[in-house]
């Protein structure tokens, strides 16, 4: 994602990251938003959150409509009324969408979007275009399609050969032949990779943790993890952050533990606030 000075630049991806994870983090810093408007866009951002998520329920949904119904009203006070936009307003309706279709996701245009730039390679000239598309799409959707089975195949299939000293393993498996993954693939087929800065921040349960290994004792994989010692609410205002996987984490454990990895909930996208991190539950596959 580019920095906030190239916004005119940016592409909808990149809308996408900055209003469902980014966004809660950066803008929380004073110089850029008053506490007034930071509280107004955690009105949106926790409501499209809530739209997002397939696990809603129809209370969450009431909430998420007073969000929006508040979001949209306080709008021409902090911007003026410019900005009540056709766009604006449509998001009071998003709600009833979400009883109609479920998850926005479900309805989204961005694998619409994304597949046109695919499409465009199709035409080499100007006779009979749609013919064209016709003939490279076929064999471009096979191809395509083999490809990322390819790749959600080899994730979690590549392991270590060798085990050496610095695996965490529990003490009764010391010594013994385990398998030491490099990756391996949640159920929502988020990637994790053990240790890393962004791909090792998980979920499970009640608690956010840091992957340091993957291993397999047939038939199961675990993970190695440590627990972060605070995990608390990142705000309480116009609801509690953890409603919508939102938390502030510091200092790991210095213990190792063990989990089963079908324990495991999702990834959480992890950026740095101060002197603590901002943890968010992922919501997409990354």
């Amino acid at each position: 994602m580019r920095p906030l000075g190239e916004l005119s630049y940016w592409k909808a991806a990149e809308f996408h990251l900055f209003a469902l994870y980014a966004g809660i983090c950066i803008l929380k810093h004073k110089d850029i938003l008053s506490k007034e408007k930071y509280l107004h866009y955690l009105h949106f951002a926790a409501a499209l959150r809530l739209l997002i998520s397939a696990q809603t329920t129809d209370s969450d949904m009431r909430v998420c409509s007073s969000l929006l119904s508040t979001f949209v009203t306080k709008c021409s006070a902090l911007y003026g009324c410019g900005f009540l936009t056709y766009n604006v307003h449509s998001l009071i309706h998003l709600p009833d969408d979400f009883k109609r279709f479920g998850s926005l996701d479900y309805v989204s245009c961005f694998p619409f979007e994304s597949y046109l730039g695919l499409l465009t390679e199709c035409v080499h000239s100007g006779y009979k275009p749609l013919s064209q598309v016709a003939t490279h799409a076929h064999h471009m959707n096979e191809n395509l399609l083999n490809m990322i089975k390819m790749q959600k195949d080899s994730i979690g299939q590549d392991y270590l050969h060798d085990t050496n000293d610095e695996c965490h393993f529990p003490p009764a498996l010391q010594g013994q032949n385990i398998k030491k993954y490099r990756t391996t693939l949640l159920s929502n087929d988020c990637i994790i990779i053990p240790n890393s800065t962004a791909d090792s921040t998980i979920m499970v349960n009640e608690y956010v943790a840091k992957v340091f290994d993957i291993f397999e004792v047939p038939p199961k994989k675990f993970l190695t993890v440590k627990k972060y010692k605070y995990v608390k609410c990142c705000f309480k205002h116009p609801i509690k952050s953890s409603i919508v996987g939102i938390f502030e984490i510091f200092e790991l454990s210095s213990t190792f533990e063990w989990i089963e990895l079908e324990e495991c909930i999702t990834k959480c996208f992890i950026m740095p606030f101060k002197n603590k991190f901002i943890a968010i539950q992922m919501i997409h596959s990354f």
